[in-house]
């Protein structure tokens, strides 16, 4: 069976903490539909379960460029990798999210051939992307209304 990853990059603003937040409350019925939503991939302190693809954005920022990486992704990336490997045994699909990864996608030059490689070095054979816009306009009111309420 061909190993599928549904890789959700919201760009920040467009909702992506609900969708994440609704995945992970279904994952029953995801999984019913042969679909996996893993959330035991955390562990990173600032990083919720829910943002499951963090794992993911690490390894590509690292292989991107290895002097990024922390004591803390060297001591989570192995465990977590082992983690998605199990998921991937269970599931042919795997739906992965996080933010970050738009973010880091436009930080690093070599981002995104270090994301494919190691998608491919993980066994996925199919992607498929999954990004929401916001108009600038509609992220400026967003953005300013989390400042307010967050006190920053």
């Amino acid at each position: 069976m061909t190993k599928k990853l549904i890789l959700h990059i919201g760009t920040q603003k467009t909702g992506t903490t609900s969708i994440q937040n609704y995945l992970a409350a279904n994952r029953k019925l995801l999984a019913k539909q042969g679909i996996g939503y893993p959330i035991d991939l955390g562990g990173y302190r600032t990083v919720t379960k829910e943002r499951n693809a963090h794992v993911l954005d690490r390894a590509a920022v690292i292989h991107a460029k290895p002097k990024a990486q922390t004591d803390e992704d060297r001591a989570l990336i192995p465990a977590h990798i082992k983690r998605l490997k199990s998921h991937m045994k269970r599931f042919d699909t795997l739906v992965l999210s996080d933010e970050r990864i738009w973010s880091d996608g436009t930080a690093y030059e070599k981002f995104w051939p270090s994301m494919s490689a190691v998608i491919r070095e993980l066994g996925f054979e199919e992607v498929r992307l999954v990004l929401y816009l916001r108009r600038q306009d509609r992220f400026s009111e967003s953005r300013w209304n989390q400042v307010v309420k967050c006190g920053f």
